[in-house]
């Protein structure tokens, strides 16, 4: 957060309300550059945003849409024709 206001209550509510950092203007532009790369560095280390989960299981089987296939409890692929496994997406 970059900001004129430079009292330390604006600061603690900057940072609760989900700021990374927190700099008041006049600022020195190699600090902020300095602040931006510590975040980058910060959040390298975390996971990409998960895609929406593709496998589903119930009943004893298990569907995955991105392989497109059906296996049952002792993990057999269940056979089913690409009809069938689009019915199974979505309603018929």
């Amino acid at each position: 957060m970059l900001t004129a206001k430079a009292d330390p209550i604006d600061r603690v509510v900057g940072l609760e309300i989900g700021a990374d950092d927190y700099l008041t203007k006049p600022f020195n532009p190699r600090e902020l550059l300095a602040r931006v790369r510590a975040v980058l560095r910060r959040s390298r280390g975390l996971a990409p945003a998960s895609e929406p989960q593709r496998r589903y299981e119930f009943e004893g089987l298990t569907i995955d849409l991105d392989a497109r296939l059906l296996t049952n409890a002792a993990s057999e692929p269940v056979p089913l024709t690409s009809a069938e496994f689009e019915c199974s997406r979505a309603s018929c």
